[in-house]
């Protein structure tokens, strides 16, 4: 739930596929005589933000509701395939150009972060998951409503299911007795998360553009249990917590300075990050809101009025989801990044490149190249004369004896916690050819 206030691609790519999954909602209820333009700009922006998935997804879940509702096959076939197509177009003219500036080297790299990814033909592991994994994402991701959720089942009234329950034919008869927009959600969650459950490589924000469709079923269930228990009893966890993190949190500014001091280097960091959010700005208002939602809760509980707890559980909920977006996480993820190391580079080095050495190939200082101004070269493609070189400590080893012969290497700046980007701790150091020294 968290994700949302990330920065990443994945969140630009979640707004445009979801919106031209819902615009297509509305093109196959009508007689999809004309072309939806809007449905078009928005997968077009999708394929550019991350691929072809962009369009595909969306005239996957728009084609999959159709057949679920009824809709002629080859009618609804015709129509998805051309806004399919013609969403391409411009990305077309922009991989074109970009193949032309960039060569073979981007049209290999394209063709396995887009296909490759999707058929595990990758020539790398890249976040090699089990089938089951986009499964148990969702159940996190959806913290803390996926326990309502659980709680909800004490409230399902069990049979023993027979064989009949389980057939194609009575699940389509189930789902098109479901009201078009509930029907339609259903579908897209799941062809969503079905979709992403093929490919070896598997991500949690990949499934994000099933997110607002979860949301809507989540509605309705909240809607359901207005007036059964497991509705008394999630209000009675979530303002509960409501309570115990801002009270958790001012306990811990309160702390003497000796306690975070006895901790590790990245202990200490993170629980003073913690502490420092009780005197931020948005702490002083986040933090407060948090306890007064999780006391209205419990009064809410106490009158015994069902009418206003589901009220009183999304307060209370997005409170405690603001307090940890605005307050909390800002300093501890801060306290995280890397961005403090790109300033000590910054300082010693201010121009020209700077370079950097793994011994795993696919471990590279990202956060640092992006608030140096994309100046990180590495080491070993480029083998220079002198210059600044990072190199996270297990590696020094390994550099030394690779190229320990031919330079010198002398540190400069030891860091004393790890890097956000390797989860290792780095070292600036000075590096110069010996003179006369061949590799």
């Amino acid at each position: 739930m968290l994700r949302g206030v990330a920065c990443r691609v994945d969140m630009v790519l979640t707004f445009f596929m979801a919106s031209a999954t819902m615009a297509l909602n509305r093109y196959i209820d009508g007689p999809m005589r004309r072309i939806p333009w809007g449905a078009v700009a928005l997968m077009t922006c999708a394929v550019l933000t991350k691929g072809p998935v962009g369009m595909l997804l969306p005239c996957l879940v728009a084609g999959v509701a159709g057949l679920v509702a009824r809709r002629p096959f080859w009618p609804l076939f015709r129509s998805l395939a051309l806004t399919g197509l013609l969403a391409l177009v411009v990305p077309a003219l922009w991989y074109v150009a970009a193949w032309r500036s960039g060569g073979d080297e981007f049209l290999r790299l394209a063709m396995e972060e887009n296909f490759g990814r999707m058929t595990g033909t990758m020539s790398y592991d890249s976040h090699v998951q089990p089938f089951w994994y986009p499964l148990l994402t969702i159940l996190w991701g959806w913290v803390p409503y996926t326990l309502l959720a659980l709680m909800a089942l004490t409230a399902v009234s069990w049979r023993r299911p027979s064989l009949g329950s389980f057939s194609p034919s009575t699940l389509l008869t189930r789902l098109r007795a479901l009201p078009p927009l509930t029907l339609y959600s259903a579908v897209a969650a799941a062809v969503i998360v079905i979709f992403f459950c093929i490919p070896k490589s598997k991500r949690s924000v990949y499934l994000l553009p099933a997110y607002p469709f979860i949301g809507y079923l989540m509605m309705l269930l909240v809607e359901r249990m207005r007036r059964e228990a497991p509705m008394r009893w999630f209000v009675a966890t979530v303002s509960s917590l409501a309570i115990l993190l801002p009270a958790a949190v001012w306990i811990s500014a309160m702390l003497p300075g000796s306690v975070a001091a006895s901790m590790s280097p990245s202990a200490s960091i993170q629980f003073s990050a913690i502490a420092s959010a009780a005197l931020s700005i948005n702490g002083v208002w986040a933090l407060p809101l948090c306890l007064v939602t999780g006391l209205w809760g419990w009064s809410e509980l106490r009158r015994g009025a069902p009418r206003r707890l589901p009220a009183a559980m999304i307060a209370t909920v997005t409170a405690i989801l603001l307090s940890l977006s605005s307050a909390i996480l800002p300093p501890v993820l801060s306290a995280k990044s890397d961005k403090p190391l790109a300033e000590a580079v910054c300082a010693t080095a201010p121009d020209g490149p700077v370079y950097e050495f793994h011994t795993d190939p696919l471990i590279r200082y990202y956060t640092v190249n992006f608030y140096i101004g994309d100046r990180m070269r590495l080491f070993a493609r480029e083998m220079p004369t002198n210059g600044w070189i990072i190199i996270d400590e297990p590696d020094i080893e390994a550099w030394r004896e690779a190229y320990g012969d031919a330079y010198t290497l002398t540190e400069v700046t030891p860091w004393h916690r790890r890097s956000c980007d390797t989860r290792r701790q780095p070292h600036l150091m000075r590096f110069a050819r010996r003179q006369a020294a061949t590799l």
